[in-house]
């Protein structure tokens, strides 16, 4: 079923005054008229019956809509304006059938009436029966105003996201859609605190277990304690007068050994200090060397530019050198001609009058021969006329045509002027550029014989490197004989320093992913699950995986809330989860997969190896990412081969991502060697000194005085728990009480849980809801705005695409929205011309029409800001649209747009104290000549 506007019928509405029937209307109808006659009124009468509010009429009231209210002189208490649509069915059979179906909105004082086919309905019920035909009153997806597409081409990302919500309609969710946020918030917020309350009565109920237990096995155990106690005092009293008298020897033993490894360490610290002293020599001398060379590159590269912008110069002016000297000699012939052309009429007229003279001459000869008077005969003088008058027709002819070759003899002789004017200019600025070029060929030559000193230099600082490398091995080849020593001593003194641990975040983040995995389902972080096919892939997937690369990968959504309640308990840092069965993913295009050009280029996914069961995760984070060999390419395939929808990285780790450009950073990627040698070393360091004034220290009767002392405290610790030893009969009292309040809490905790489950799925549908209705309209804007933006500019190089900042909950961010002009390089928006933002606003507008359409679609002055060119792009545009898609009704002041119209609509004023409008219609299709007319200028 189809809809089409034929009538509109006005009924003292504002300049229309009486009834007036404006139609029948065609697919592309043009209102024309001059300005103040009413054809703004005429865009008010139709945005009023479609329900527009009263403000956006330009009054106060709806009784100032009736004619004449404004000087206070209304023609009557009612107005109204009624909308006349056709109803077109096709059966099954192609039959199709036609009925009318009347919109009508009446002012009845400074209320309104709404009527459909003659029945009154409520706004709400004549809103529906509206957008039952997909006309929208809130979305106002059926007209633009005057001025609104400059507007929209100047729109932020945030404003064109809040102009998408109100086409969607998913901004009327978006009140409900914070409300279940902060009910899912608060109910997370008490499932936590009852959980935590849940954890703390765990704790006692644990608590008065145990002591439960100690109390029963503490009377067991404490007999058996007494015996143990006496037989162990004897015991030690006999064996600590034979160890302190082994410990004493075996302290000298060890002083002795200690001297000698202290004169061993000495010497091998003085070889390492001499080492390092040479390294950080080399190192140094090194760097200056690098340094140079790359203060020498820059410069070679700074110059460069130059010498190629000067070259290019210098062609494009030869170029234009040569154009000028043909078109001289073009101008010249076609000068020559002219003179020669001017010489026979010159010619041609001087005969005339030579043949006008020997005819009256004639004349008077035979007057004089005859004897008769000079007085001519009737026809004689009809013959005369008539041939005085040829010989006017003649002359004036050879006149105008005399005038247009000097005319053009004097554009000719102007034009080789101005070529010889540009002739010189151009060749006196060959010369300046060849001087130029002269004077940076010899800046080349001198770059070019430094550039050859800095490579002998290099040579031999690259010498210098190997012979520096070589020593480095050799030490570290000492360290590693060292490090042998270092063990051995070790192993005699029993004491090593361990390796340096990781930092306390590092170690967190490492001992949370083993505890999780005790968690069934959980897989790891994402990085570790997968390796690139080949170590130069390495940046560029780290770069394209982004945030996801620390996620971690689990198989189900539950297994995340285990997780979560998981850290919460133990206080662990926030961390992104990649659940397998619900994350959302878009199928790889396999058509990436075939591309030729750049070459080597490919799809991220497939340079990772996975297991299977990961691909889902790899194929979120990475979507149809390209990798490719170089920046160029990459830049190349991501804005100048429609693929601007894609993420490319190249090797490097430059991201390209619409109008996003990202660096790579590789400070990451590699470690110095001579840091690991020092590492190394550190490792293995001991402090002897340490060690020597312990053993020094050592005072063995003081030991023996503390052994006693700490005898007598644990004999006052047992006589301690004899006193607090534990009731029985409390601790069972003790147990059942808390027992009562386990089963209280536990019982609000899962009342909390089960509200916050709800709450949360609440969230979740009112969320898929919003994220549906805006997703729906922003897919098919992205898919059908390129389409429509080549077909406006007749051109297959123009690019136009939307970005969301947002890709999860696109109504959060902005809207980023660009284009790219036939023949021109991407640039922003606001960097276009204004006719070319124009036309963009004008793509984006139909777009977005295109998304549930309305059976037509009104535009006031949208060509105002349109050069010629671009106005018959858009006509030509509308005019193959609304043959077969939708109807287009245009408030036109060109004539180049409203000449391509199907039919005109004139409104013209009748002055007075309140200025009448008056309309006419004329069908256009019945003149045969008007298409070939407005082709011909187009």
């Amino acid at each position: 079923m189809s809809y089409f506007l034929k009538y509109v019928e006005i009924d003292n509405f504002k300049s229309y005054k009486g009834h007036i029937v404006i139609g029948p209307l065609r697919k592309f109808t043009a209102i024309i008229g001059p300005n103040g006659s009413g054809k703004s009124n005429l865009m008010d009468a139709i945005s009023f019956v479609l329900g527009e509010p009263t403000k956006s009429l330009r009054v106060r009231k709806l009784s100032e809509l009736i004619h004449g209210a404004p000087i206070n002189k209304p023609v009557s208490t009612r107005a109204s304006v009624s909308l006349i649509f056709v109803t077109i069915k096709t059966d099954r059979h192609g039959e199709r059938t036609e009925h009318e179906k009347r919109f009508q909105r009446l002012i009845v004082g400074n209320a309104s009436e709404y009527r459909v086919d003659g029945r009154q309905l409520s706004a709400t019920e004549y809103t529906e029966e509206l957008e039952n035909m997909g006309i929208i009153p809130k979305a106002k997806n059926f007209l633009i105003f005057q001025g609104q597409v400059e507007s929209i081409a100047m729109k932020t990302p945030k404003e064109f996201t809040a102009m998408f919500e109100e086409l969607s309609r998913s901004g009327e969710l978006k009140e409900e859609y914070e409300q279940a946020k902060q009910e899912k918030n608060k109910a997370e917020q008490d499932t936590h605190a009852n959980f935590q309350k849940k954890k703390g009565v765990e704790k006692q109920k644990k608590e008065v277990r145990l002591e439960k237990e100690v109390a029963q096995k503490y009377a067991a155990l404490k007999t058996q304690y007494d015996e143990l106690q006496l037989q162990l005092k004897l015991f030690q009293l006999y064996h600590n007068k034979q160890e302190l008298t082994e410990k004493r020897e075996i302290a000298d033993k060890k002083r002795d050994e200690v001297a000698k490894l202290e004169k061993r360490k000495e010497i091998s610290d003085e070889e390492i200090k001499a080492k390092k002293k040479e390294l950080a020599v080399y190192n140094k001398e090194l760097a200056n060397d690098e340094q140079k060379v790359k203060e020498l590159e820059a410069q070679i590269n700074k110059n460069r530019p130059t010498y190629i912008k000067a070259k290019e110069n210098s062609t494009h002016h030869q170029k234009k050198l040569d154009l000028a000297r043909k078109t001289l000699l073009a101008a010249e012939k076609c000068h020559s001609a002219h003179n020669d052309e001017i010489v026979k009429y010159d010619d041609d007229l001087r005969e005339v009058e030579r043949l006008r003279r020997e005819y009256e001459d004639k004349l008077q000869d035979e007057s004089q021969h005859t004897g008769r008077n000079l007085a001519l005969e009737e026809n004689q003088m009809k013959e005369y006329r008539r041939l005085k008058e040829e010989a006017a027709k003649k002359m004036t002819q050879f006149s105008e045509e005399y005038d247009s070759i000097d005319r053009q003899q004097q554009v000719d002789k102007t034009n080789v002027e101005q070529e010889q004017r540009s002739q010189k200019d151009h060749q006196a600025r060959i010369k300046q550029t060849e001087s130029r070029i002269e004077e940076l060929n010899g800046k080349i030559d001198k770059l070019g014989g430094y550039i050859a000193d800095l490579e002998r230099e290099f040579n031999e600082k690259q010498t210098n490197v190997q012979l520096l490398e070589r020593e480095v091995t050799e030490g570290r080849k000492r360290c590693g004989e060292l490090e042998e020593e270092l063990d051995q001593v070790n192993k005699e003194i029993g004491e090593a320093r361990s390796d340096r641990n990781e930092t306390s975040r590092a170690q967190r983040r490492a001992e949370l992913i083993e505890n999780l995995k005790q968690f069934p389902g959980v897989y790891g972080r994402l990085i570790d699950l997968c390796e690139p096919t080949h170590k130069r892939f390495q940046m560029a997937i780290t770069k394209v995986l982004g945030r996801n690369m620390d996620s971690i990968v689990v198989e189900r959504e539950t297994t995340v809330q285990s997780c979560l309640r998981y850290m919460k308990e133990h206080r662990y840092e926030p961390e992104t989860f990649l659940p397998l069965d619900y994350i959302k993913v878009t199928p790889v295009n396999e058509q990436l997969r075939e591309l030729q050009e750049p070459k080597n280029v490919k799809l991220v996914l497939d340079v990772i190896k996975y297991d299977k069961q990961y691909y889902k995760a790899l194929l979120y984070a990475c979507g149809n990412a390209l990798v490719c060999d170089s920046d160029d390419d990459a830049r190349r395939l991501a804005y100048e081969s429609g693929h601007h929808k894609n993420k490319v990285v190249s090797l490097n780790g430059t991201l390209f991502n619409s109008s996003t450009v990202s660096n790579g950073d590789g400070n990451n990627s590699s470690q110095c060697d001579s840091k690991q040698i020092y590492d190394m070393e550190d490792k293995f360091e001991l402090n002897y000194k340490r060690l020597r004034d312990d053993l020094k220290k050592i005072n063995y009767e003081q030991v023996d005085k503390e052994e006693k002392l700490l005898i007598k405290q644990m004999a006052d610790i047992e006589a301690q728990l004899q006193k607090h030893l534990p009731q029985t009969s409390a601790i069972d009292a003790r147990s059942r009480e808390v027992k009562t309040t386990f089963e209280l809490t536990n019982a609000e905790f899962e009342r909390a849980r089960n509200a916050a489950k709800r709450a949360r799925q609440a969230f979740e549908k009112i969320k898929k809801e919003r994220y549906d209705r805006f997703n729906a309209l922003y897919e098919h804007v992205s898919t059908c705005i390129d389409d429509i933006y080549k077909s406006l500019t007749n051109s297959q190089a123009a690019v136009a695409c939307l970005t969301a900042e947002d890709a999860e909950e696109p109504y959060k961010g902005g809207i980023t929205y660009n284009c790219v002009a036939p023949g021109k390089r991407f640039q922003a928006m606001e960097n276009l011309s204004g006719g070319e933002k124009t036309v963009a606003a004008i793509c984006l507008l139909f777009a977005l029409r295109s998304f549930k359409p309305a059976p037509f679609f009104l535009l006031d002055e949208v060509d105002a800001a349109l050069d010629n060119t671009n106005i018959g792009k858009v006509a030509d545009f509308i005019r193959e649209q609304s043959a077969s898609e939708f109807q287009c009704i245009v408030i036109s002041l060109k004539e180049q747009f409203y000449s391509r119209a199907d039919a005109l609509v004139g409104i013209y004023p009748e002055p007075g104290d309140c200025i009448t409008s008056h309309c006419l219609t004329l069908d256009l299709n019945q003149f045969d000549e008007r298409e070939n007319v407005a082709n011909t200028r187009g």
